[in-house]
């Protein structure tokens, strides 16, 4: 039979390893699994030079330098990964969790939601491999102008690497529209006195929802973050500033309730299935603010949350 964990948690990004590590630290038995085959997510994943602006105190720290302390101060807690595993499933029974993955099963009293932002997703691209995606029309980067050449580009993010690419695609695109979760002057990125470019817009606050298409990109759906406003959107390929998106339609595989592109979750950050916590940006709620700082503030909080629920449901933890 497989070990029992305290405490599961599913993403290994920076929020994920954070929690990882506040729970080794309370003497939680915890597993962390990752679909990928290293840990850092979009820190590490996208581009790890990235300057840090939302974390106090480490402004001068980069993205990757951020992961790698992260991984780092985690090592002496002796913690477990498991790379390389996508999970399909949860179940529950006489509460204890059964975590599916396509590769076997893990088995936990409490589950921690790290996964990162999420959008819901056809199948028929979904199941694209990543070269296929770009082919589909969903990329991380332009690594060739030619992949923009007259068509209409959508970029999601809000950094100056954002507006980088903004601008580099509307050297050749037919349309380039910017769209920002934070209600901020999006031109403001653009350094000295560069124009901005006719054929280039942006839309804020809006976040986005869901991807259209089948076998191809063909357009987008996105929400106004505070009336919560729908509009779609025609586009031929879409920049995913921030790397690629988790398929909420897995997340609702897990029997937690969504709501926009994210997981619903109380003050606690509990789920609304017992015993499934949920931080970082996979999270919404009125307010919510993608930051690496806020996401580390919800690990902590749920950790907390964790804690209090495998004592008020099995008296203590780490036996």
């Amino acid at each position: 039979m497989s070990a029992i964990h305290d405490l599961i948690i599913i993403g290994g990004g920076a929020v994920g390893i954070y929690a990882n590590q506040y729970a080794l630290k309370k003497g939680m038995r915890v597993l962390l699994i990752e679909k990928s085959d290293s840990l850092g997510g979009k820190l590490k994943n996208l581009d790890p030079r990235i300057p840090l602006s939302d974390v106090p105190g480490a402004d001068r720290w980069t993205a990757g330098q951020l992961a790698e302390t992260l991984i780092s101060q985690t090592k002496k807690y002796q913690p477990k990964y498991v790379f390389n595993e996508r999970v399909t499933g949860i179940t529950q029974k006489d509460f204890i969790f059964t975590i599916n993955t396509d590769k076997g099963e893990h088995l936990a009293r409490s589950i921690l939601l790290t996964t990162g932002r999420g959008i819901f997703m056809p199948k028929s691209l979904a199941k694209l491999s990543d070269e296929e995606k770009c082919k589909a029309g969903i990329l991380c980067e332009i690594k060739d102008d030619k992949e923009v050449l007259g068509k209409k580009v959508v970029v999601v993010g809000g950094s100056q690497e954002t507006a980088g690419w903004a601008l580099q695609a509307a050297a050749g695109a037919k349309s380039v529209l910017v769209i920002n979760w934070r209600f901020i002057k999006s031109y403001g990125w653009l350094e000295g006195n560069l124009s901005v470019p006719p054929n280039m817009d942006i839309l804020e606050p809006y976040g986005l929802l869901e991807l259209l298409g089948d076998k191809k990109v063909t357009g987008i759906k996105v929400f106004h973050v505070t009336t919560g406003e729908e509009k779609t959107i025609d586009t031929d390929i879409i920049i995913m500033a921030r790397g690629y998106l988790a398929n909420l339609n897995d997340l609702e595989s897990f029997g937690v309730e969504l709501k926009k592109n994210g997981i619903k979750v109380t003050e606690d950050m509990h789920t609304s299935r017992p015993g499934i916590f949920a931080a970082g940006d996979c999270v919404y709620y009125p307010g919510k603010e993608r930051t690496v700082e806020m996401g580390s503030r919800e690990a902590a909080t749920a950790i907390d949350s964790i804690e209090k629920y495998l004592k008020s449901v099995w008296a203590s933890f780490g036996n």
